[in-house]
């Protein structure tokens, strides 16, 4: 929810007519008696997380990165990360930095791009994977000290039959 107490949610399903996955954005300003659809703009996969900058910008992770600074008027905001095509989880600090789990989903580079940061609201993001021994990251969050947690898991199959495991914990 943002500051005026409007709810954001993000969904995702499988169109079986048309054969394949489309998100859906909605918001509610009347704690949650009706939706409206959201997603004017917005051309993405399942909507994986959320979050909300101070500045009121809705951030959704999906296949890349979408914001928004007011509901159905999205756009892509994937600028600097050029590895990954697909993002996790997204968590934000009380600074206002943005962070995202970036996956590369096309196979030729197994596990994952690694954990983005972005200080300017979105407009950039910059890699910030130093002293992380990841493969594979699965959650990130920051927790009301502001340390900044993930989780994440090593590659240890063969390449055409990936497999994770060994799963470590990081702070900063």
């Amino acid at each position: 929810a943002d500051a005026s107490g409007t709810m954001y949610a993000g969904l995702g399903f499988y169109l079986y007519q048309k054969g394949s996955i489309k998100g859906e954005i909605f918001y509610s300003s009347n704690s949650g008696t009706s939706w409206q659809n959201a997603a004017g703009g917005f051309n993405s996969t399942s909507v994986v997380s959320m979050a909300l900058h101070s500045s009121g910008t809705l951030f959704a992770a999906a296949d890349g990165i979408w914001k928004t600074a007011s509901p159905n008027n999205w756009v892509y905001a994937m600028s600097s990360v050029p590895l990954a095509n697909n993002t996790h989880m997204m968590a934000k600090n009380q600074q206002g930095d943005l962070f995202t789990i970036c996956r590369n989903t096309s196979g030729s580079v197994p596990g994952c791009a690694g954990v983005f940061r972005s200080t300017d609201k979105g407009l950039t993001w910059v890699s910030i994977n130093n002293g992380i021994n990841c493969q594979k990251t699965d959650e990130i969050l920051v927790d009301s000290q502001g340390w900044l947690w993930l989780a994440t898991k090593e590659f240890i199959g063969a390449s055409l039959n990936p497999a994770f495991g060994n799963p470590e914990l990081y702070y900063s």
